[in-house]
């Protein structure tokens, strides 16, 4: 039995075959089991596992996987309902999963696998005046993803993406600025979600990490400014919006961002995915 573990937010590649070059065909989360039936292959400096459950077979680097004698155990009650590790849509428990989220007065179903905390979703229907943002939420949404308010400590964390669950959360402090402001910091997430559940990218290295921001921030910029008229920004939020809209592309913005997430980031280093 192997267990998924040290894989940040962004978590494991399943691949078609052993090695870096082989088709990605899922992506899966810290403390995800699944039986060992193959393995291991030794390829591009690492060990490959074949994994199995019920929704996903394919092989995955040892380097993150903690094998053991023995059955799964208990899903953790967080990633209960989580959806297939591939990101694509399907029935069984995504059935019940629909239904619960239907009924509960706190959520909405929006579209085809959008499940958004009600103080979220006019932000989330106000996407729908970007043309990028409209065209990546067709995208992510088959991935089932689930958008909720969460508290952060630190002031400067707009939202965050996580595998576990298919998860975005939205930083409390964000409710409080304009709808334009919320959709803007949801796009930057479903540029994540769409990489990793539905492309399939997550990353091999910590500069593919580094590179997964910078797609993200670029999205945001642009749906910003497709959903703002010109006119003085009337908080901080919105000035450091307009501010990074005028850097993000330039050489210098990548090269700083590499250094904001070089922690974040360095669980990549020299490894395989």
């Amino acid at each position: 039995m192997a267990t998924v573990q040290g894989t940040g937010r962004f978590g494991l590649s399943i691949r078609k075959e052993p090695g870096l070059s082989a088709e990605r065909i899922g992506t899966v989360p810290d403390g995800f089991q699944a039986a060992v039936v193959g393995g291991p292959v030794g390829k591009d400096g690492a060990d490959w596992y074949q994994l199995q459950t019920a929704d996903l077979s394919g092989w995955a680097s040892g380097a993150y996987l903690s094998i053991t004698n023995g059955r799964p155990s208990p899903t953790p009650a967080a990633a209960a309902s989580a959806p297939p590790a591939s990101g694509a849509a399907s029935g069984g428990p995504l059935t019940g999963l629909l239904a619960s989220l239907g009924r509960d007065a706190n959520y909405d179903v929006n579209g085809s696998g959008i499940f958004v905390e009600s103080r979220l979703k006019p932000a989330l229907d106000h996407l729908s005046a970007s043309n990028t943002a409209t065209t990546l939420l067709r995208k992510a949404a088959p991935a089932y993803l689930r958008l909720t308010v969460a508290h952060f400590p630190a002031t400067s964390e707009g939202g965050e993406f996580s595998t576990l669950g298919h998860s975005i959360k939205i930083a409390d402090s964000i409710l409080p600025e304009s709808v334009d402001v919320q959709s803007t910091v949801i796009s930057h997430e479903l540029q994540h979600a769409a990489d990793i559940l539905i492309d399939h990218a997550a990353p091999d290295t910590s500069q593919d990490c580094v590179n997964l921001e910078l797609r993200a921030y670029r999205t945001q910029e642009t749906v910003w400014l497709e959903l703002t008229k010109p006119s003085p920004p009337k908080t901080k939020m919105e000035d450091e919006l307009d501010r990074l809209s005028r850097v993000v592309n330039s050489p210098n913005f990548a090269a700083e961002l590499a250094k904001l997430y070089a922690s974040e980031c360095s669980a990549y280093a020299g490894s395989t995915r």
